[in-house]
């Protein structure tokens, strides 16, 4: 019953996914407070460095809350009760060889030392229904890449089978226009 539960509930969540509500937030205290709703087990050392002084940006809080939740979880089950999560987040200047090319940007990063994502995974993971998980729904990362890409950002990954996996989320300082 609790699995089809979290199944239920986590079709609903990614069907609904909606315009966020912006406001000027720090980034630094919305990974705190989810760091606070997250408990590690005892075998994971989670190990924050956050970029001093950075600018507020506008993101809708729980929104981006929800993507760092997701991605602290999964970090966590990746590594299986034992490793190191190593979460930072630092301002990036506008860079032409970059994925956000025309803008300022803060980025946060989740390195794990989890088991790692296959090559042939890579290209998969953010799609609707795709788990690797026995009990996994696959809505957990394309919901996440829906929030992200909903405040105008991007998410990127680089990951080796059995070394850990790195997940960049890149929020502009300020929003494109539309």
């Amino acid at each position: 019953i609790d699995n089809s539960d979290k199944i239920i509930n986590d079709l609903l969540e990614f069907s609904r996914v909606k315009q966020p509500t912006l406001n000027p937030e720090d980034i630094n205290l919305i990974i705190k407070e989810t760091l606070n709703r997250v408990k590690a087990p005892s075998g994971i050392k989670v190990v924050t460095t956050l970029g001093e002084n950075l600018p507020r940006i506008q993101v809708d809080a729980l929104q981006i809350q929800q993507v760092f939740y997701n991605l602290t979880t999964n970090a966590m089950q990746a590594m299986e009760n034992v490793g190191t999560l190593r979460i930072s987040s630092f301002k990036k200047e506008r860079d032409p060889g970059d994925a956000l090319p025309e803008m300022d940007y803060i980025a946060i990063t989740f390195k794990d030392t989890g088991c790692g994502i296959s090559k042939e995974n890579l290209q998969k993971i953010f799609e609707p229904l795709f788990s690797t998980k026995s009990k996994g729904t696959g809505l957990g990362l394309s919901v996440v890449a829906s929030l992200v890409e909903g405040h105008g950002g991007k998410i990127e990954i680089e990951s080796e089978s059995g070394k850990g996996s790195l997940f960049t989320v890149k929020i502009p300082v300020k929003q494109p226009k539309a």
